[in-house]
């Protein structure tokens, strides 16, 4: 039993087990659903690049084509 007994004071310890890491977590998902709910989503997602072929040159600049310079990003 002194095993069991020596783990658990153990973990008892850590930081990822206490009462404070619990409250911790709760506050932090707390603040996250405050955050989604102030997001504005009224404005509609514009594609900035809808009109750009994978082949044409990329509208940054960089003098690359699209596909090898911004369409993974």
């Amino acid at each position: 039993m002194t095993l069991w007994g020596d783990t658990i004071e153990e973990f008892s310890t850590w930081y990822g087990f206490s009462d404070e890491y619990k409250e911790d977590r709760e506050r932090s998902q707390s603040d996250w659903a405050a955050k989604a709910r102030r997001a504005d989503t009224s404005a509609p997602y514009v594609n900035e690049f809808r009109h750009v072929g994978r082949n044409d040159p990329c509208p940054c600049g960089s003098g690359k084509k699209y596909k090898k310079c911004c369409l993974a990003a």
